[in-house]
């Protein structure tokens, strides 16, 4: 992956992380159809041809909404990644939604519970702009992922 492509996957995975409290709960199969889905459509942009694929189940649809409008507001802001670069970090995300169920604990949710447990959410100290420093006194725990923990 290129350092763009790493950026946009991590903006995606952290996106998803979230709790956001005015959506719908998401399954990894709406994160799997919609990534699906938006992967076809940057392929098909890719080639030149602007057609929309669908995700097929509702919930989907409005996750890839979501997603497009991310995508689309990071290029706006100056990400410059082909559709052909988007459409490959969809193909990866798609790929780990449909396969976490099968070697992770949690079902229909093993994906979103990994992006969960391995990506913190910003605290406090991380908010401050980068011309502060925070607090030397401030435990910021330890980056060390430890399993089953």
């Amino acid at each position: 992956m290129t350092e763009r492509q790493n950026q946009l996957t991590l903006l995606i995975q952290g996106f998803l992380r979230g709790d956001r409290p005015d959506a719908p709960a998401v399954l990894d199969d709406d994160v799997g159809q919609a990534t699906r889905a938006l992967a076809e459509t940057y392929e098909t942009a890719s080639r030149g041809i602007i057609y929309e694929h669908s995700a097929g189940i509702p919930s989907a649809e409005r996750l890839g909404v979501e997603l497009r409008t991310l995508i689309e507001s990071q290029r706006a802001e100056g990400l410059h990644l082909t559709d052909s670069e988007v459409a490959a970090v969809m193909r990866g995300i798609e790929t780990g939604a449909r396969e976490a169920g099968s070697v992770l604990p949690g079902d229909k949710t093993a994906y979103l519970g990994l992006l969960k447990r391995v990506l913190r959410p910003p605290t406090a100290a991380s908010a401050k702009t980068s011309d502060t420093q925070a607090s030397p006194d401030v435990d910021r725990g330890s980056g060390l992922i430890i399993p089953g923990h």
